[in-house]
């Protein structure tokens, strides 16, 4: 038995016209993340990602495993560079087809499962939020994280409805064979994808084994629990291989990684990030200070009381939907028939239903990220990881403005989000297509091959969006140095400054940044040079200044 198909009745005008206003929402969206993409500049994440695929496939997962993410998007990448090489428009628009094809699942499959309001609801908040903008402009992982987590929180939701209908007495529970292969696969994609939409793949999991609990008493003479225990150890097999990985990547972060939570304002991030870009909170700070923060602030407020009063004007829990029938109460799997259940009460009830599994599945995996990051001993939560999660946050606000079914709230709803993309955009889109972002890189292009040291890893996403650049990375020897072999040959890797300084020429540059490891004073004494002139350059994309310094071997 499938989940029971939205009422039969008339979705708002009818169900026609809603279903070709949902197919104008997806295209107009997708369109608009399309066009927006077509800019040629790469932030320092983006450019790991453009260099790590230049490599030959046996090579991918040997220098994956030296960063912090599973290897899947990057093989998938891989596939894109073989059609495209070097192609970064292409690469951004990979990430586009994974937020549409997210979208698209408002249609196929929620309008089906939940009616077209909510259908139309998730399309649309999916496409038009300030992270999806970001997300599907950036050559990362994160949107095809998200894509794998919906389909995985869809069909668990699918099982677990079906578990649910079975526990009232409708009829002993028959999943058709595919869910599980989708189920098991989506899962396993996401798990391999990222860390946090594996935590959000538990969490699914989890939701599932709490309904096959509450439905125990109707699963006798099944295969429900033997389907669910394969599809489980399936998708569990298809991440061990990945486990030596990440016990090393584990140990590494424990020691070196780079997120730092800083109080108040990574709560204030943490709170607010459906609404507002966490980069648009740490830079430009004169900026951010001023009416941008403050009507972003008010945006938020005005999204969560829409969302407040959608869910107080909605029906009391227990009221029936026209088209719903009551549970059969001579059903012998019918717990609530007979006045007990698997657990007992309306646990069973609230901890099966859709609106409280969408929520579990986007904050249990923050929850278990602050207790990770106890046990090592430095935190991994950082706010733009909470994506991989943004199907079940944007679900459970869908569930609650179709359950109200009020016109007016669904459009205040779709203007707030509208307006606070419009704002993200408008602080973005200049650095995106800044020409300033070029000039750092055209002149490395022109300084001789070898010729540029650093001390900063930054300098590989100018190596990598520069023609025929060449530099040297030293003095970065901390465990992660096998990760920035992902630039070579481009950048040449030493493990101390000497390296790259013994019997070095006359005439060099060196690179520093804001966070340049030795600064260009110190490393002209050490060596006997001295700076005889400087080029600055900043980078709207990175938000970031890279000053070149002339150095000049001191005569002796």
């Amino acid at each position: 038995m499938g989940p029971a198909l939205a009422p039969k009745g008339k979705d708002l005008a009818g169900r026609e016209p809603l279903k070709v206003a949902h197919i104008a929402v997806i295209v107009a969206g997708v369109a608009l993340l399309s066009s927006l993409s077509a800019y040629s500049a790469l932030w320092f994440d983006e450019s790991y990602s453009v260099a790590l695929v230049r490599h030959p496939l046996g090579e991918l997962w040997r220098i994956a495993a030296s960063d912090v993410h599973p290897p899947l998007y990057y093989y998938l990448l891989k596939l894109v560079w073989l059609l495209f090489p070097d192609n970064v428009v292409a690469y951004r628009l990979f990430s586009v087809a994974a937020l549409g094809c997210l979208s698209l699942l408002g249609y196929t499959h929620l309008r089906r499962d939940y009616g077209g309001r909510v259908g139309i609801a998730f399309s649309f908040l999916t496409l038009v939020s300030p992270w999806s903008f970001r997300v599907s402009s950036q050559i990362r992982m994160y949107s095809w994280a998200a894509l794998f987590m919906g389909v995985c929180l869809i069909y668990g939701l699918r099982v677990i409805r079906a578990l649910r209908e079975a526990r009232l007495g409708e009829a002993a529970p028959t999943l058709p064979r595919h869910w599980w292969v989708v189920l098991c696969l989506s899962s396993a994609a996401a798990a391999n994808c990222h860390y946090f939409a594996l935590m959000a793949t538990f969490s699914v999991n989890l939701c599932v084994i709490v309904a096959l609990v509450c439905a125990r008493r109707c699963l006798r003479d099944t295969h429900v629990v033997r389907d669910y225990v394969l599809t489980a150890a399936l998708a569990c097999a298809s991440f061990a291989p990945w486990m030596g990985a990440l016990l090393g990547q584990a140990g590494h972060v424990s020691q070196y990684f780079w997120i730092r939570l800083d109080f108040p304002r990574a709560l204030l991030q943490i709170v607010c990030f459906p609404f507002l870009d966490s980069d648009m909170a740490s830079i430009d700070a004169v900026v951010m200070s001023g009416l941008t923060e403050f009507l972003t602030l008010v945006g938020s407020l005005a999204f969560v009381a829409v969302v407040v009063t959608a869910a107080a004007l909605g029906p009391r829990a227990g009221t029936r939907r026209a088209g719903e029938e009551k549970p059969s109460k001579g059903d012998a799997c019918s717990d609530d028939a007979r006045g007990h259940s698997g657990l007992t009460g309306w646990a069973p009830q609230v901890l099966t239903h859709p609106l409280t599994v969408c929520l579990v599945v986007y904050l249990l995996p923050l929850c278990l990220a602050l207790l990770a990051g106890l046990i090592m001993n430095r935190p991994i939560l950082y706010v733009r990881y909470f994506y991989v999660g943004l199907a079940g946050l944007v679900l459970a606000v869908s569930l609650v403005l179709a359950r109200a079914g009020r016109p007016l709230l669904y459009g205040a709803a779709a203007a707030i989000a509208v307006l606070l993309t419009a704002q993200t955009m408008a602080f973005w889109l200049p650095r995106y297509h800044s020409p300033q972002n070029a000039a750092a890189n055209e002149f490395l292009e022109s300084i001789p091959d070898g010729a540029l040291v650093s001390s900063d890893c930054e300098v590989g996403t100018l190596v990598t969006g520069a023609a025929g650049a060449r530099a040297i990375l030293a003095g970065y020897s901390d465990s992660t140095r096998v990760a920035y072999e992902a630039y070579e040959p481009s950048l040449t890797l030493c493990d101390t400054l000497d390296e790259a300084f013994v019997d070095g020429p006359d005439e060099l540059w060196y690179l520093e940044t804001p966070t340049t490891l030795f600064k260009v004073g110190d490393v002209a004494q050490w060596f006997g040079y001295r700076v005889q002139g400087s080029m600055s350059f900043y980078r709207p994309i990175s938000s970031k200044e890279y000053v070149f310094y002339k150095l000049e071997k001191v005569a002796r």
